[in-house]
């Protein structure tokens, strides 16, 4: 009876806690707690539901109009889950991301819609200009020192158009990923209904070692120069078409 009663008792400390942190608002606990590398302004709510206004992991990666759901129950076995609702780049991301304890991120049942060009900028080291609009699910992908160890996934990108450094309609590419039979991530590119034609795809370890396999087939109204410009890094082959086949490694994939 006692060891009963005692059950009860911790059940109902535990609910009473539970409750506590749960309409703990979001913005205090920010400022008590100054988490290391997040900047967030405009934040209301509470711990487990809240809104942001901003939130920056990075500078040059800010999110905005941020929307959260924590799940209580994951943090039972020592992980941090949330649907989360969000915009990057201009572009719509909804979906449940979880962290584990020792860093790794799950994304599931995620999906992202909008315009390419901001995502596009976002790219290290970019040097083209793109437009069109994106869409894409991921339904599963495992996220490891900020880059994926396996994604499955898909997307479809409609009206796309490179503007820089110069004009070409690629009409729709659709995209597909998953990981290979080898471990490595598998990107299979298909573009049709444009001025060029791509298919083929992109294997990338996860030990940074990268095979990019494509196939690239020019409209008769491409751009002038376009064959040219193809050949600085693609071989021509005998019906007109330009391959490209190159291999090598991601430098410091592992430590980033």
């Amino acid at each position: 009876m006692k060891r009963r009663i005692a059950a009860f008792l911790l059940l109902g400390l535990l609910t009473y806690g539970v409750g506590l942190v749960a309409r703990f608002p979001a913005a205090r606990a920010l400022a008590l707690t100054h988490p290391s590398g997040v900047d967030a302004a405009g934040v209301s709510g509470s711990i487990w539901h809240g809104t942001a206004m901003r939130v920056a992991l990075r500078r040059d990666m800010p999110l905005t109009d941020v929307h959260w759901d924590v799940e209580a129950w994951h943090l039972l076995a020592g992980r941090l889950a949330a649907d989360l609702h969000f915009k990057l780049a201009g572009t719509n991301v909804r979906g449940h991301f979880a962290r584990a304890p020792g860093g790794a991120l799950a994304v599931d049942d995620t999906t992202v819609r909008g315009p390419v060009a901001g995502l596009a900028a976002l790219a290290p080291g970019s040097i083209l200009a793109l437009a069109g609009q994106l869409r894409a699910r991921i339904d599963r992908a495992r996220i490891e020192d900020g880059w994926p160890r396996s994604v499955q996934g898909r997307f479809e990108w409609t009206d796309a158009r490179v503007t820089a450094p110069l004009g070409l309609d690629l009409g729709t590419v659709h995209g597909r990923m998953e990981p290979g039979d080898d471990g490595a991530q598998r990107l299979e590119l298909k573009a049709e209904g444009g001025q060029l034609g791509v298919s083929g795809e992109i294997r990338l370890q996860a030990s940074g070692e990268y095979r990019v396999d494509l196939r690239l087939v020019p409209a008769p109204d491409a751009p002038d120069g376009l064959g040219d410009t193809l050949s600085l890094f693609a071989r021509r082959s005998g019906d007109g078409a330009f391959v490209v086949r190159r291999s090598g490694r991601l430098a410091n994939l592992g430590n980033r």
